[in-house]
């Protein structure tokens, strides 16, 4: 028996959905799918089941009580008997039940593009808003852009997600688009509208501010609908562009999608024909005092949080933020996490 965990919003629900499939075509027998945590109600809950009918009549989507005796089994051992049932993506299967992980690779999806074009069909737009925006947008060169601020600017998401998609990023990739297709009609997609207008150029584009709470998904629909698209570092417009059947779409998105992560995670992600924008400089530069030798650095080489570069030259920092570090603090690097605090009270 295998059971895929769900967990996260409607983006990281669907990659998980594909690594489901993806099991089911490799041969895996008796694969289940469960959306019974808690805690994904703080991301409108398990959507799979409520967006897409062919999901839901699925008989491997196991039902609350069917999941969780498996669920509570599970941590039984775990907690009592330490024999761990789960797997992750850098972890080996073996015997593993419980497959907990985003699983985000393109890989899954194109090894099930056709079994996710099947399940993957949203409940039909009834509402006259966005009837005419699906209408728009198969009638012109439609090029949706995401832009997603909002949870990404709180201090423990900036750390990952921050930083990345900012300014010069939709700049670059908008003239991109204007020079690779002909009258483009650009439709915005974001939780942070006034931040577009203010500082994005896409001329006579459309913005698609209505779709709200348990809504929230028919943005995603409507991307599907471009035929190309400019992405945030985000599962959700991730979605909204691959979902787009059209052959000759163009994508771009950010080179960089996490901090501190490896480029090969992002490699894994990306689809090797997106246009990627950008490059993968270190989130933080700490521009090191010269009277500090190598060897006072070890602590700081070892800090949880990685996504730095040391640099002696004051002039040449790549980072997104830059930090003086004295000799006066090398000593509350002791603490392993230092770093990663010290950013988070930077960015409240």
């Amino acid at each position: 028996m295998r059971i895929v965990y769900i967990q996260g919003g409607l983006g990281n629900q669907i990659f998980q959905y594909a690594f489901f499939r993806y099991l089911i075509k490799k041969g895996y027998r008796r694969v289940y799918l469960d959306g019974t945590a808690g805690f994904i109600s703080k991301h409108g809950g398990f959507e799979l089941k409520r967006l897409f009918p062919a999901i839901a009549k699925d008989k491997r989507v196991l039902t609350y009580w069917k999941a969780r005796p498996f669920y509570l089994l599970g941590e039984l051992l775990r907690l009592v008997f330490r024999i761990d049932l789960r797997t992750g993506e850098e972890q080996p299967a073996g015997r593993k039940i419980w497959w907990k992980a985003h699983w985000q690779e393109y890989r899954y999806a194109e090894y099930v593009r056709d079994e996710l074009a099947q399940s993957l069909a949203f409940i039909p737009i009834e509402d006259e808003k966005n009837k005419t925006a699906q209408q728009q947008m198969v009638s012109t060169n439609a090029v949706s852009i995401h832009v997603r601020r909002g949870d990404y600017l709180k201090p423990h998401m900036r750390l990952t997600f921050g930083d990345i998609c900012t300014r010069e990023y939709y700049n670059e990739a908008i003239s991109y688009i204007r020079q690779k297709v002909e009258n483009p009609q650009f439709f915005v997609f974001s939780d942070d509208p006034d931040w577009v207008k203010a500082n994005l150029s896409p001329e006579g584009a459309v913005y698609v501010d209505w779709n709200r709470g348990t809504e929230s998904f028919r943005d995603m629909q409507l991307m599907s609908f471009c035929k190309h698209h400019i992405i945030a570092n985000s599962s959700f417009s991730w979605w909204g562009a691959w979902l787009n059947p059209h052959l000759e779409k163009i994508v771009v998105c950010p080179a960089k999608w996490f901090h501190n992560f490896p480029a090969a995670k992002v490699d894994r992600l990306l689809p090797p024909n997106w246009h990627r924008i950008g490059k993968c400089n270190p989130n933080v530069s700490l521009v090191v005092d010269e009277d500090i030798t190598d060897q006072e650095l070890r602590p700081v080489l070892q800090q949880h949080y990685t996504d730095f570069e040391l640099i002696r030259d004051p002039q040449q920092p790549a980072g997104n933020h830059v930090f003086r570090l004295s000799k006066d603090e090398l000593s509350a690097y002791g603490n392993r996490k230092y770093l990663q605090k010290k950013l988070e009270r930077y960015f409240k």
